[in-house]
């Protein structure tokens, strides 16, 4: 059905944790949609929630002209998370909620290339276009990258400086924190 709304500008998944597409070996329609991707075209906002697998889930779709992703109540290995939004480069809005990395491992790092991996190209994932950041119930010990000063500084630093980015992050309720 998906396949023929190449008209839509935003769409939510929610699997409630469960992911049919990890179940396409047993289902034939699924099986034939691994192999053949949509294409949204229009697609502007795209929501994920509660789906255990989301690389699986961006590998089926293609929106070039996505410009807001927002990814709910999620678990990840950071450099997973890292290589699906790698994928994303006219990415302006990136919201995060209540995403937990499975490794504790910064979301964004140095990217190196060369030889011997010592020339620093940027930070990966890359976003060029990204202009506003929004954490939100992030789990305390959450590492966007080395952090050496203030957050806001640090998504600053991380993504080289771009000319517009906004940032707003709320910490959980829960904080560990004695200061908020």
């Amino acid at each position: 059905m998906l396949k023929h709304c190449t008209n839509l500008e935003t769409l939510t998944f929610d699997f409630n944790y469960k992911c049919p597409l990890l179940f396409e070996d047993s289902r034939p329609r699924l099986q034939t949609l691994y192999h053949t991707s949509i294409v949204f075209p229009r697609l502007r906002t795209l929501r994920i929630r509660h789906t255990p697998d989301i690389d699986l889930l961006l590998g089926y779709l293609q929106a070039s002209a996505l410009l807001h992703l927002v990814l709910q109540s999620l678990r990840i290995p950071s450099d997973e998370l890292r290589l699906c939004l790698s994928d994303l480069p006219s990415l302006k809005r990136l919201t995060l909620e209540q995403i937990t990395l499975e490794d504790d491992g910064p979301l964004f790092v140095d990217a190196y290339y060369g030889e011997e991996g010592n020339t620093m190209t940027g930070v990966s994932p890359d976003l060029p276009a990204l202009e506003q950041l929004e954490l939100f119930g992030l789990p305390y010990v959450f590492i966007l990258g080395t952090m050496r000063h203030k957050c806001s500084e640090d998504v600053l630093y991380w993504l080289f400086d771009p000319q517009k980015l906004s940032s707003r992050m709320i910490p959980p309720f829960d904080s560990e924190d004695p200061a908020l």
